[in-house]
């Protein structure tokens, strides 16, 4: 009887017992391969040399000063014994509570190396990108690693070059702490979890422990980490279904394949009580916590205000299309031909040469963005939160481009020079885009869908507020900013505080866009998100007063706006003070020195309501909607003039436009209820009444009017009572 051959015997070279032609090998010298492995190493070598240096050049992001208190609030929890729990709720930086459910990893690191430095209150941004460069690093070594460990050093190559040359992930790994950190560490436990299989049935300790503590850093980074334990089960049971399948044995467990199996489930549950160590929130009940904040980060209920195909939406509302879009428009054409060249191209190599892992790959790519679709998860930020995927986009598209490199260069002389010219002619444009539009690379869109130009106005551009860093270096550098009190208005205070905070004549203050002129600036700040798209197609954004525009490929990011004269403040303000005869004389001219302000035409709308001289208020409104469209509250004081001049099914249907854009405005619905009540339908009034009771929040004044209105109506008709 012929002797079975131990496990240890069995072994390849490469370290798997598993047949040759399950591994993609492609046809590589030892020369060839030599090369390959050295270009491997020297663009990762030129990765970390420059990645952590150019870091500094990138801006603080939306959420990085709320994670920035965050790390020091857990910083408290650990050195005060665990009894400091400061980190779940700030009244600042986090009022909802919603950061407890983060895990503090990273912010750990970061903010502990603040202190020791002593940079918490200088440059604690300076070293959170530094670290965050070096994770956004690591993301793109163990993209290679996986990708040399599935197809040989070339495949490795072409992943790390399509990772470098992918313009949002490269931006994003300079300053996203939120998602990049997260997605190294899960491309580190994939490769783990993948050499860990690809060594089977052999059992090493060492990587168990490895595969153990990169779990749990994953989950202790975001919550969204424990995928990686199902992941691991479902891989050790397709390797497991393969290994009998291929050969043709009993699918009865011996002893050591049973110690394998459960070794790997015993690692993967221990990186998931790790994942407690530095998350609070999670080390209060390590088995109960983290699955709430699963279903908290899942189910999360805040709707987002965003432009997405050309219209204003709300992130609870996205339709399935959302994620597989922004991947279509912001990804590379060379990576997409690649990827989806696995489907056409690759197909017959697939099942003859067939190879598990590329399809765990081609697997961790896709299920994710169907478990968002399916769930209809609330959506926003581009694709932030699914940053961790791009790898496994990258890896599946260096599996194509290895594959028809292969066949390219078995073709004529002619034909393989063609080949490559396409090549060159596909990596110019996301080339040339990371190397002119540095460091806003995160706005870069792809030549197919007409590239960043072609998509603004339809879609969001700088979401995370990078270019303010660039906006307010040129006002210290370029404008006079000593010796007098200034004040600087904008809708990125935090950021802006940060960059201007050298000065103490600086005063910074918070403005909507949409009410920037209610208060008295010198100076404005402004980035084009949440901005009306109407706004944007009229350019009326930039403002007429901008002295400097953040630019990419002709699309403004950021402006810096200077107030010459402050008439449309003074405008402004008395028309808020009911200040009729001041109001009249700051209007004179006001159209000639803001021909494309909005919100110079939507005062012109109160002035005149307030003069009871609706028809020129109407005029007014019209010719503001013209710039903004889609502004409620041009659509909100055209209805009031509507209903003031007795047209009321024509305010009837201006608020209905209104109620599609903004349906939570109680100025809104308490106007509604006046129209709903003229026509006597008081049971339709009172339903509105109750809504704008709803959404009126702290608004004292829209509260008392209210409530006058309502004692006064229900005084009046038979039934028509309102409370």
């Amino acid at each position: 009887m012929r002797k079975e051959k131990t496990p240890k015997e069995n072994l390849k070279k490469d370290g798997s017992i598993m047949p040759k032609w399950l591994f993609l090998k492609p046809n590589q010298t030892a020369k060839e391969n030599g090369i390959f492995k050295k270009l491997f190493f020297i663009q990762l070598a030129l990765l970390l040399l420059t990645m952590p240096l150019l870091s500094l050049q990138y801006g603080i992001t939306g959420d990085e000063t709320d994670m920035h208190t965050y790390g020091q609030d857990v910083l408290k929890f650990y050195t005060s014994g665990f009894q400091d729990k400061s980190y779940q709720m700030d009244k600042k930086s986090n009022p909802d509570g919603i950061l407890k459910y983060y895990g503090a990893f990273f912010d750990i690191i970061a903010e502990g190396t603040n202190n020791l430095l002593g940079t918490t209150e200088t440059h604690p941004y300076k070293v959170r990108h530094f670290y965050n460069a070096n994770f956004g690093f690591l993301s793109i070594l163990f993209t290679g690693l996986i990708a040399k460990n599935i197809g040989a050093w070339r495949m490795g190559v072409f992943a790390i070059f399509l990772m470098t040359i992918s313009p949002r992930y490269f931006a994003e790994a300079m300053n996203n702490t939120k998602d990049i950190p997260f997605a190294a560490l899960f491309a580190m436990s994939f490769y783990l979890i993948m050499i860990y299989i690809k060594n089977h049935p052999v059992i090493k300790w060492r990587l168990l422990v490895l595969m153990s503590i990169s779990i749990g850093l994953c989950i202790s980074t975001r919550v969204a980490g424990i995928l990686l334990i199902p992941y691991l089960l479902l891989f050790l049971f397709i390797q497991y279904s393969l290994s009998n399948l291929i050969r043709k044995r009993s699918w009865k467990v011996s002893r050591d394949l049973a110690i394998y199996y459960l070794a790997a489930v015993f690692s993967g549950f221990i990186g998931f009580f790790l994942g407690s160590l530095f998350w609070p929130f999670a080390l209060e009940d390590p088995i109960s916590n983290p699955f709430i904040a699963l279903g908290e980060m899942t189910k999360y209920a805040k709707g987002i205000n965003m432009l997405y195909n050309g219209q204003h939406i709300v992130s609870t509302d996205t339709p399935l299309s959302y994620l597989p879009n922004w991947f279509f428009r912001t990804t590379p054409l060379v990576i997409l031909l690649g990827y989806f060249s696995i489907f056409v191209l690759v197909w017959k190599r697939l099942k003859f040469q067939y190879t598990q892992f590329i399809l765990f790959v081609l697997f961790a790519s896709i299920f994710p963005v169907l478990y968002a679709m399916i769930k209809k998860s609330n959506l926003y930020d581009t694709l932030r939160h699914f940053l961790f995927i791009y790898p496994f986009i990258v890896i599946v598209s260096a599996y194509g481009w290895t594959i028809l490199w292969e066949r390219v260069f078995k073709w004529p002389t002619k034909f393989k020079s063609i080949a490559i010219v396409v090549w060159l002619i596909l990596i110019i444009h996301p080339l040339r885009f990371l190397i002119v539009n540095h460091p806003n690379q995160v706005v870069y869109f792809n030549e197919i869908t007409g590239g960043t130009k072609g998509n603004y106005t339809k879609y969001e551009m700088d979401y995370y507020m990078n270019s303010v860093k660039q906006a307010c270096d040129w006002f210290i550098e370029n404008e006079d900013v000593i010796d007098r009190q200034i004040t600087v208005a904008t809708t990125s205070p935090e950021q802006v505080s940060h960059y201007l905070k050298a000065y103490s004549n600086i005063n910074v203050v918070y403005v909507r866009y949409n009410q920037r002129y209610d208060l008295m600036w010198d100076y404005g700040i402004f980035y084009n998100r949440f901005i009306d798209k109407g706004l944007l197609i009229s350019k009326a954004f930039p403002l007429t007063n901008t002295i400097h525009t953040v630019v990419v490929d002709e699309v403004p990011l950021c402006i810096v706006v200077k107030q010459h004269d402050k008439q449309i403040h003074a405008f402004v303000n008395s028309i808020n003070n009911n200040d009729l005869a001041k109001a009249k004389v700051n209007a004179k001219g006001l159209l000639d020195k803001y021909p494309k302000d909005e919100l110079a035409y939507l005062n012109m709308v109160r002035f005149y309501i307030l003069e009871n001289k609706f028809d020129v208020a109407i005029e007014y409104a019209n010719k503001g909607l013209e710039l903004s469209p889609q502004n409620f509250m041009l659509l909100y004081h055209r209805a009031q003039a509507y209903f003031y001049s007795r047209k009321v099914d024509q305010a009837f249907i201006e608020l209905q436009k209104l109620m599609r854009l903004k349906s939570d405005n109680a100025k809104a619905w308490f106007l509604m209820a006046k129209i709903q009540y003229t026509k006597m339908n008081f049971d339709d009034a009172q339903i509105s009444i109750n809504k704008a009771k709803e959404f009126i929040g702290n608004d004292k004044k829209l509260q008392m009017d209210i409530q006058n209105w309502v004692n006064r109506m229900s005084q009046g008709i038979g039934n028509s009572k309102l409370k």
